[in-house]
C-alpha cells in the first residue's frame, strides 16, 4: 500500500519506517508488469495480501520515457544531442509507465448501508505501526456524493487521534483512490515537435512518426495530460513530461565537434577557450573567426551560451551549451576529483549503480576516476563493475591506519546495512590519494549527476569540503540516538544546527573535513558508536548522526557547513522534487538546467544506464 505509506510518511513527521512493498509497475503500451522493488525496514509481517487474491487497483505514480528510431548516428557527441540526416523519418516510441496500488478485496461482511458484501483491505500506517482498514467495496463505489467515505475516514481519524490536517489529507487520498477506480484513465498524450502539436487519447500509441523536420535543432516534447496519480501539494508531477532534442544536418554534412568546452559546464572569470575547427558561431551569431585546429579565447557575459562550428556551407554543429558564472575567479578543473561509491548487489540488480556511473561517464566524458568498494557483491557483479571504464573495484580494507595506529576493521564495517563502512572507505580512498593531492567525492549509489562537477569543484575549492543539507534540523530524537550524541560529546539544544546529509561527501586533502572524517572512522571502529544499542533506521542516522555530532562538538558553524540549494538537494521521494522549470528533473538525462546532483533513489526510470562506457 505504497501510496498510503508515502502520504502518511509526509504527514506524520516524516516517519521513515513506512511500508514500501513491491508495487506492480505497469506499462500502458504493453500492459505488462515491470520488475521493480522498494526496500524499507518495516517488519515483513506488514506485507501485501496474497498474490492470488482479487485486487482493487489505483494509479499511484507515473512517468514517461522516450526512445527514437533510427538510432542517432552521433548520440555521444559533446553536445548531448541526437544527430540525424536531412530527410530521415523519425519514429518516437513514448512509454508511459505507471505504478498501481493493489488493494486486496476480501470476502467479508463489512456491513454499512449497502448490506453484506466484499471489503477492500487498505493497509495504512500510524506512528510506524502498520494497520488494516476494511471498507465495503460496493458502498464506496456507489457513494456518489462521497458522504459515506468521509464518514468512514472520519471514524478512523477519531480512532487514530489524527490531527485535523492529517485527517483531511487521509480523506483526500481515499477520495482520490475511489475517483480513479470509478472513472478509469481519461488522460491524453500531447506531442509537440517544433510548431506541430498532436494529441492522442488513452490508450496511448506505441509510436509517433515524425517526418519533414527542419534542418538544425528541434525540441520534441511529450506530455501526459490529466493522467491519474497522487502527488499531494504538487499540481504537476515532474515525471509527466519528457523531451528530447534532435539535430538534422544536410545530406553529406558531417558536423565537426566543438572542443575545449563541456555540455552543461560552469565557467568563471569571464573567459573561455574554444578549440576551433571551422568558423565560430556564438549564440547564433557568426563571429568571423575561422581556423583549423587552433584555440581561441572568448569573452562572455554571465549566463547561458551556445557555441557552434560551421565547417562548410550550411554544415553546422549542434553546438555546446554552457554557463558563465559571475565569479571573477578562474576555473578549478586542474584539481582532480576521484569519485567513491559502494553498494550491495541489489543496487546493481535494480540499475541504481549503473545509472550513477553512466551519469558520471556522460557529464565528465569518462575522464574521472571512480573507486567502487564491494560491500556485498556477487562474483559476477564485481566482474561487471570492473568492466566499466575508469572504475577500480576494491575490497573494504581489513586494516586501516587512523590517528597513527593500524587498527583491524571490525565485522560491523563489512555489513552494508550497518552504515559503518562509509567513513572507512572514504577515508581509505583519501589516504591513497595523498601523493597525488586529489580530492575525493563520495556519491551514494542512488544519486546521479545532472551536469559536470564544476559547481562542486568551486564549493570544495572555497570550503575544503562539499556536503548537502538534510531537510530537518540537528539534533532531534526522531533521527539521532542520544547514545551516539553522548559518546561524541554533542550536547546542543534540539534543532539548533543545520543537519548535513552523507548522501554526497566531498573532502579535500588537509582540510577540516579530513580531520572530521578521521574522527568518524574512529567512531566506526568503536563498538556502539555508529550503531548504539536500541538504534535503528527508525530513530537514528548512523554515520550521518556521527558526522553532525562531531561538527557539533567541534563548535563548527551551526549553519553553512552544507549546501541547501535545491540544485543539489532535490530528491525523488523526500519532499524536494520540484515543479519549477529551472529545477525540473525530467526522464531525459541529456538536457540540463540548474540541477547538478539529483537523488533518484528507487524511481523506476534510470536515464543514465545506457551511457555507461566499457573498458
Amino acid at each position: 500500500m505504497r501510496a498510503f505509506a508515502l502520504a502518511l510518511a509526509c504527514l506524520l513527521c516524516y516517519y521513515p519506517a513506512f511500508e514500501l512493498p513491491d508495487p506492480r509497475f505497469r506499462d500502458s503500451v504493453q500492459d505488462d508488469y515491470l520488475a521493480a522493488k522498494y526496500y524499507n525496514n518495516i517488519p515483513s509481517s506488514a506485507s501485501l495480501p496474497p498474490a492470488q487474491a482479487p485486487a482493487w487497483s489505483v494509479v499511484d505514480m507515473h512517468w514517461l520515457t522516450l526512445d527514437a528510431e533510427p538510432p542517432s548516428r552521433n548520440n555521444k557527441n559533446n553536445s548531448n544531442i541526437d544527430v540525424y540526416t536531412e530527410g530521415e523519418i523519425l519514429t518516437i516510441r513514448p512509454r508511459a509507465g505507471y505504478s498501481t496500488i493493489k488493494y486486496n478485496v476480501v470476502e467479508d461482511d463489512c456491513g454499512g448501508r449497502g448490506g453484506r458484501g466484499p471489503c477492500v483491505e487498505v493497509v495504512y500506517a500510524v506512528d510506524r505501526q502498520s494497520k488494516i482498514l476494511l471498507l465495503p467495496t460496493r458502498e464506496i463505489l456507489e457513494d456518489e456524493d462521497g458522504e459515506y467515505l468521509r464518514h468512514m475516514s472520519g471514524q478512523l481519524c477519531e480512532i487514530e487521534n489524527l490531527s485535523e490536517e492529517n485527517c483531511r489529507h487521509f480523506t483526500a487520498r481515499l477520495e482520490d483512490a475511489v475517483e480513479q477506480q470509478s472513472d478509469g484513465i481519461q488522460g491524453k498524450m500531447r506531442v509537440e515537435a517544433g510548431d506541430r502539436t498532436i494529441e492522442f487519447d488513452f490508450p496511448f500509441p506505441d509510436q509517433v512518426v515524425l517526418d519533414g523536420l527542419p534542418l538544425g535543432e528541434t525540441l520534441i516534447k511529450i506530455t501526459l495530460v490529466k493522467f491519474p496519480g497522487y502527488n499531494p501539494g504538487k499540481p504537476v508531477d515532474s515525471s509527466t513530461t519528457s523531451s528530447m532534442r534532435v539535430w538534422f544536418a544536410r545530406e553529406g554534412c558531417v558536423p565537426k565537434e566543438v572542443t575545449g568546452l563541456r555540455e552543461g559546464g560552469l565557467y568563471s572569470g569571464g573567459m573561455v577557450r574554444v578549440g576551433l575547427r571551422g568558423c565560430l558561431i556564438v549564440d547564433g551569431e557568426r563571429t568571423g573567426q575561422c581556423g583549423e585546429n587552433q584555440e581561441v579565447e572568448l569573452e562572455l557575459e554571465t549566463g547561458r551560451h551556445v557555441v557552434q562550428v560551421e565547417s562548410g556551407e550550411g554544415c553546422i554543429s549542434p553546438g555546446i551549451a554552457f554557463e558563465m558564472n559571475a565569479s571573477a575567479s578562474g576555473d578549478d578543473r586542474d584539481s582532480e576529483i576521484v569519485v567513491v561509491t559502494a553498494c550491495t548487489q541489489r543496487y546493481l540488480d535494480d540499475g541504481r549503480l549503473k545509472n550513477l556511473i553512466g551519469s558520471v561517464h556522460l557529464w565528465e566524458k569518462e575522464e574521472t576516476r571512480i573507486v567502487f568498494y564491494d560491500i556485498g557483491m556477487s562474483a559476477e557483479g564485481k566482474e561487471e563493475v570492473s568492466s566499466w571504464k575508469g572504475v577500480e573495484v576494491r575490497d573494504v580494507p581489513k586494516y586501516i591506519e587512523v590517528q597513527g595506529q593500524v587498527v583491524s576493521t571490525p565485522d560491523e564495517v563489512f555489513d552494508g546495512s550497518r552504515y559503518a563502512f562509509k567513513p572507512v572507505v572514504v577515508f581509505d580512498a583519501l589516504k591513497r590519494e595523498e601523493a597525488a593531492g586529489a580530492s575525493v567525492l563520495w556519491l551514494d549509489a542512488g544519486v546521479e549527476l545532472r551536469r559536470p562537477f564544476d559547481g562542486i569543484r568551486k564549493v570544495m575549492s572555497a570550503k575544503g569540503h562539499f556536503l548537502i543539507e538534510h531537510e530537518f534540523r540537528f539534533p532531534s530524537k526522531q533521527f539521532h540516538h542520544e547514545k551516539t550524541l553522548e559518546m561524541l560529546g554533542c550536547s546542543e539544544k534540539p534543532e539548533s544546527r543545520q543537519h548535513c546529509a552523507t548522501t554526497v561527501i566531498g573532502v579535500a586533502p588537509e582540510s577540516e573535513m579530513q580531520s572530521t572524517l578521521e574522527e568518524m572512522v574512529v567512531c566506526a571502529l568503536t563498538e556502539g558508536c555508529i550503531n548504539p544499542e536500541g538504534s535503528s533506521r527508525a530513530n537514528h542516522r548512523q554515520e550521518q548522526t556521527a558526522m553532525n555530532a562531531i561538527f557539533c562538538r567541534k563548535g563548527l558553524i551551526s549553519d553553512g557547513m552544507c549546501e541547501s540549494d535545491d540544485k543539489w538537494t532535490t530528491a525523488s521521494d523526500f519532499g524536494r522534487d520540484s515543479v519549477k522549470d529551472a529545477l525540473r528533473v525530467g526522464d531525459n538525462g541529456l538536457d540540463w538546467n540548474e540541477i547538478e546532483v539529483y537523488t533518484r533513489r528507487t524511481h523506476p526510470v534510470k536515464p543514465y544506464e545506457k551511457y555507461v562506457t566499457m573498458k
